[in-house]
C-alpha cells in the first residue's frame, strides 16, 4: 500500500494510489478466474468490482485476456487520471488491450525499465505482461491510465465462518447516505472485546463515517467494491479517519477502497492537519 502525503487533509486513499492490498477477490466481478487470451493461454485474472458511484472513463477502455475490464475516470485531483484494478497470478502471460477514444499517435508505458513492447493499430494498443505490478500508460494527450495489477491475496475470509462478522449485522447503512460513525465504532469495540478478536467483513457498498478508533485484535476486511468513505465535515474528526493508538494485532486487508474525502471535501470545508491514518504506540499492525 502506498499512502499519500500525510499532511494533506485526509487525502483520499483511493486504493488505486493507495492500497495494492485493500481489495480482494471475494465477491468481485470475475473475468473467468482461468480465462484464455488470444493465444489460448490460460491465466488467472480477477477483475475487481467498481467502487460505488464510480465514473466510467470516456478516454480509455480495456480488455484483459479478452475480457472487458472497468476503467474509472477521476477528476478530483489537479491532474485528471484514469485507472483500472485487477488481480493476476503471473503463472501465464496476460494479454492487455487498451482502447483509446481516438486513433493512437504516440504512447508511453512506465516504468520504462520493464521495456514492455506494444503494438498499436487504430485506437488500440496491445501488449503482454508476465507478472503483477503497477504500470502507467499515457496515450497522446488523453491523460494517464494507471494499471494497478495486484497479486491475488490468500486467506480470504468467508462470511459464515467462525469469527467472521458481517458489518451489516450491526445495522450499518451501506448506501453512503447516512453517517455511520457510531455504529461502526460499536462494531469495532465489540470485535475487540471478544477473547480472540473478530474479522469485520465489509461487503460491497459505501460506508460513510467520521473518525474511527481501531482497537486491539480487530481485523477489517474490505470486499471488492466496498468503500469506506470519510465524511467531508471537519467536525466529524478529532485527528484522522483511522486512528491506531496503543493497540496491537490489528489488520486491514482486501481489495476495497478507503477514501478520506480530503481532496473533494475537507479541503473545501477548511480541513487542515487531518490525517488519513494516525498511529502511535502500536505493535503488529498489518495493512495489505
Amino acid at each position: 500500500m502506498q499512502i499519500l502525503k500525510k499532511k494533506h487533509p485526509l487525502f483520499a486513499i483511493l486504493f488505486f494510489l493507495c492500497w495494492p492490498g485493500a481489495m480482494l477477490a471475494g465477491d468481485a466481478r470475475k473475468a473467468n478466474p482461468h480465462s484464455k487470451n488470444r493465444e489460448g493461454i490460460e491465466s488467472s485474472v480477477i477483475i475487481y468490482a467498481a467502487t460505488p458511484n464510480a465514473i466510467k472513463s470516456d478516454k480509455y477502455a480495456i480488455s484483459l485476456n479478452g475480457k472487458k475490464g472497468f476503467v474509472e475516470k477521476m477528476e478530483r485531483f489537479d491532474v485528471p487520471c484514469n485507472y483500472t484494478r485487477l488481480a493476476y497470478d503471473g503463472k501465464q502471460p496476460l494479454a492487455i488491450e487498451i482502447i483509446a477514444s481516438g486513433p493512437i499517435g504516440s504512447y508511453t508505458i512506465s516504468p520504462e525499465n520493464q521495456k514492455i513492447k506494444a503494438a498499436k493499430k487504430g485506437n488500440r494498443l496491445r501488449f503482454t505482461i508476465q507478472k503483477p505490478g503497477y504500470l502507467v500508460v499515457q496515450i497522446d494527450s488523453l491523460g494517464y491510465l494507471f494499471l494497478l495489477i495486484d497479486s491475488p491475496l490468500s486467506g480470504v475470509p468467508t462470511l459464515g465462518n467462525p469469527g467472521v462478522k458481517n458489518i451489516l449485522d450491526y445495522g450499518v447503512d451501506d448506501s453512503g447516505q447516512k453517517l455511520e460513525t457510531e455504529k461502526l465504532q460499536k462494531a469495532i469495540d465489540a470485535a475487540s472485546a471478544e477473547p480472540s478478536g473478530h474479522i469485520l467483513y465489509f461487503p460491497k457498498g459505501e460506508y460513510l463515517t467520521g473518525q474511527l478508533n481501531l482497537k486491539s485484535n480487530v481485523n477489517i476486511y474490505l470486499e471488492p467494491g466496498a468503500l469506506i468513505k470519510g465524511s467531508n465535515k471537519v467536525s466529524d474528526y478529532f485527528q484522522s479517519l483511522l486512528r491506531f493508538e496503543n493497540v496491537e494485532n490489528v489488520s486491514i486487508s482486501g481489495h476495497g477502497t478507503i477514501d478520506g474525502s480530503g481532496w473533494e471535501g475537507l479541503r473545501k470545508s477548511g480541513g487542515r492537519e487531518l490525517y488519513l491514518l494516525f498511529m502511535s504506540g502500536c505493535n503488529n499492525i498489518r495493512i495489505e
